[in-house]
């Protein structure tokens, strides 16, 4: 018996190590299960296919660090943190949302999406002879790349629009936006070399939310209309920025899908500027068979198709130069107030929505290539202080005008260049000779003479109030161009001279670092060029939305 026993006690002390490990193993997991539990049913997003894994940081912009996270089942790890309210841009979380910035529009409407700061994103204001404070911390900075308001007391008509006609079959869509808004929060990513980080808010943001874009953006584009008024747009002259994107996009094989389930967006490829065309009678003042026919498609479109239907518009665009662009929506209700709008007259006093619509560089192409000879001479052989030609019209030029035609040596301010100057010194060579370039709105809020000067070297002046500069979500203006308000033409040239001439080299200098995001590229798109820019601003309204 004694035997017996002394063979079967090493056997009752391993099976009782094994229960032990075993119990040990199963407390764990109920630990586990109890804990992952909790943040499950804290989370109303996480009910679905596709979660993300999310990690949240200290309040602080030294905490802003990358986490390498990415797109999980929701049968391996469901959500940790309060996903319904994860803010994209900004670091301070929980607590009150970053109140609304930018035009008055945005602060009485608190709209949310692309929330872009007229006084201290866009406008460098010179008033009493001295250069606003610009400096920001790096908190700040961080805040400043979008400012987006998740307030569901103050949420947009936008993005109630995709909260209410939201549908099963594209939760999964929205929940890998969120985790593309997730990513570029924590972004920390390794800059392109392209990329030169004074002129832009947040450079590592947005190269993670480009990287993104590439990767994950997906279009879908009616088929309906015919040609000239639908499918092609004008490509050379002054609204050749709507003709060169429709045709791009259209050739797209990265961005375009002909699955709608797969599409975060949805684009109308109709032409304003072919419409007035073919369809305004001259002088008659009538916009109606205009706004006829644009009313006509999305009617049909709507009743054919339920993709319009689903989100009120709210994610559908269409793109235009003309100036009577946003006037045209006005036919149709959720044209109008709903779908995203990329125009070059970005007015935020008009139909413009700073925080959904989009602003479309207004750029004049003589031919069907890229402008040649771009840059400038260098500072010391710039003689000129300041240069504007063009039409007197509209409120500001003729104040202009009168003010510095013929005023100063120094202020090359023109109606038309006179034929005597022209044969010496062209439109272009005068851009190139001079420090400043005059921008003033003329009918519209937007000019050419913007993306023009950026082309020379040449320091944008902007004159123009509640115009919306594009790209303004990304690009820093006030480290490459000066705002001036309408009021303060007069006083000019003082103000000009007061700039100090190490902030006026540093603007100059960063122009060419500018450039490649103002430039359509005929043979195909190239990185960072206008077109992904424009489709980077619709990217960023459409993660806005959520």
């Amino acid at each position: 018996m004694s035997a017996l026993a002394s063979v079967l006690a090493p056997l009752g002390a391993d099976k009782g190590r094994v229960i032990r490990k075993n119990l040990r193993f199963a407390c764990l997991l109920v630990v586990l299960f109890i804990l992952l539990a909790t943040f499950y049913n804290a989370c109303p997003s996480c009910n679905s296919d596709v979660v993300w894994l999310s990690i949240r940081l200290p309040a602080s912009s030294s905490s802003l660090v990358a986490s390498d996270i990415g797109l999980l089942s929701s049968t391996s790890i469901p959500c940790l943190v309060g996903c319904s309210n994860n803010s994209l841009y900004r670091v301070k979380d929980p607590g009150p949302n970053i109140p609304s910035k930018g035009t008055r529009e945005n602060v009485l409407n608190h709209q949310i999406g692309v929330e872009v700061s007229a006084d201290r994103r866009f406008h460098r204001s010179y008033e009493n002879n001295t250069q606003e404070n610009a400096s920001y911390s790096d908190k700040e900075l961080q805040d400043q790349f979008l400012s987006v308001d998740f307030s569901k007391a103050h949420e947009s008509q936008h993005t109630k629009h995709h909260r209410k006609y939201r549908s099963r079959r594209v939760h999964i869509l929205e929940q890998n936006l969120w985790a593309a808004r997730q990513a570029i929060f924590f972004s920390a990513t390794k800059v392109d070399g392209d990329l030169y980080a004074p002129i832009y808010h947040n450079v590592s943001m947005f190269a993670k939310s480009y990287e993104l874009m590439e990767r994950m953006l997906k279009i879908y584009i009616y088929k309906e209309g015919v040609r000239p008024l639908v499918h092609i747009g004008p490509t050379i002259g002054i609204y050749a920025s709507e003709g060169r994107f429709i045709h791009q996009l259209e050739s797209s094989k990265v961005f375009v899908t002909g699955d709608h389930h797969k599409a975060h967006l949805f684009f109308m490829p109709y032409s304003v500027t072919n419409a007035v065309r073919r369809l305004y009678v001259q002088n008659s003042h009538d916009m109606q068979p205009i706004t006829r026919f644009i009313t006509t498609y999305v009617s049909e479109i709507s009743m054919k198709y339920p993709y319009w239907n689903q989100s009120g518009g709210a994610d559908h665009f269409f793109v235009s130069c003309h100036d009577w662009a946003l006037a045209t929506s006005r036919g149709h209700k959720e044209l109008r107030q709903n779908a995203i709008k990329v125009v070059c007259n970005a007015d935020a006093e008009q139909d413009f929505v700073v925080s959904k619509d989009v602003s479309l560089p207004e750029i004049t192409l003589r031919a069907a290539k890229p402008p040649t000879k771009l840059g400038g001479l260098p500072i010391r052989k710039r003689p000129y202080l300041a240069f504007f030609a063009g039409q007197v019209v509209g409120r500001v030029r003729p104040l202009l005008l009168q003010h510095w035609h013929n005023k100063d040596p120094d202020m090359k301010i023109y109606e038309h260049i006179p034929s005597n100057v022209s044969k010496k010194t062209s439109y272009i060579r005068h851009m190139k000779m001079s420090k400043y370039c005059i921008c003033p709105m003329g009918h519209e809020v937007n000019s050419p003479r913007i993306v023009e000067a950026i082309y020379y070297d040449c320091v944008p002046v902007i004159i123009a109030d509640n115009f919306m500069l594009p790209f303004g979500e990304v690009l820093d203006w006030q480290a490459f161009s000066i705002t001036l308000e309408e009021r303060n033409i007069p006083q000019l040239k003082r103000i000009l001279v007061s700039i100090p001439e190490t902030n006026y080299t540093s603007m100059q200098s960063r122009l060419k670092h500018v450039r490649k995001h103002f430039l359509w590229h005929f043979r195909s798109p190239v990185k960072y060029d206008v077109f992904h820019m424009i489709l980077h601003s619709l990217w960023l309204r459409r993660l806005a939305s959520l």
